[in-house]
């Protein structure tokens, strides 16, 4: 994931929602991802910013071996982060 000094774009509330619910342990990053498309679903206009890391961090996440997955889910537990501060 790499380093971005630009402001970052406002994230959509269900997407916020759904990182906030990651966050706190509700839910698994499958239903975290579950979660994120049923949000973009809901939001009227593209994908901006935090929002569009995401995506591609949650289809890493998808197509990566269980093995190898603990680093994405650490940068999506970052991403959740700042989506939610």
């Amino acid at each position: 994931m790499g380093h971005d000094d630009r402001v970052p774009s406002p994230v959509a509330e269900p997407i916020r929602q759904a990182a906030s619910a990651f966050l706190r342990g509700d839910v698994s990053v499958l239903d975290f991802t579950y979660a994120f498309r049923a949000a973009m679903n809901e939001i009227a206009r593209p994908l901006e910013g935090l929002e569009v890391e995401l995506f591609y961090e949650l289809e890493a996440w998808e197509s990566t071996p269980p093995s190898d997955r603990p680093l994405i889910v650490s940068n999506l537990r970052e991403l959740a982060a700042k989506i939610t501060a």
